[in-house]
């Protein structure tokens, strides 16, 4: 999301909104800026909100197994407006419908998957992964407490 305003990064401040399931802290110079819970909504120097949005939907984008953390896409933009409503709405900043998210999405999913399989790799379902080797170790476990 390009914005372009004529605030100061320093002394203006902006709204911030953790949309993810997860406390988000937010580190300026490896020092700790801000922590935000889960849904919660902070007001912010603009340049620290920014830094914590960009970091955030990468976390967002990961969760989803979208690897392309850092490139601007319309995905990544419908996450950005939603962290930084006010911005949004400030430069009137035209974002995708849930609908055109989703599909953009599964897009962006398709595509990364061909990369990764043009380049002879394997895309896992990490969920099953785990749910196959939790499987195992219970089995593991079974085996220990019968000997």
């Amino acid at each position: 999301m390009e914005i372009k305003t004529q605030k100061n990064p320093l002394t203006d401040t902006t709204r911030f909104v953790n949309i993810f399931n997860e406390k988000h802290d937010i580190y300026v110079n490896g020092k700790l800026a801000r922590s935000v819970e889960p849904g919660e909504e902070q007001v912010m120097p603009l340049f620290v909100a920014e830094l914590g949005a960009k970091h955030l939907a990468d976390k967002v984008l990961f969760k989803k197994n979208i690897r392309a953390v850092n490139t601007p896409s319309p995905v990544r933009d419908k996450i950005l407006s939603e962290i930084l409503p006010d911005i949004t709405e400030e430069n009137k900043l035209k974002v995708l419908t849930d609908e055109e998210y989703r599909q953009k999405t599964d897009e962006m999913l398709e595509k990364q998957e061909a990369a990764i399989t043009s380049l002879g790799g394997k895309v896992t379902d990490k969920d099953t992964r785990i749910e196959k080797l939790e499987k195992e170790l219970k089995e593991l476990k079974k085996k220990k407490v019968e000997k």
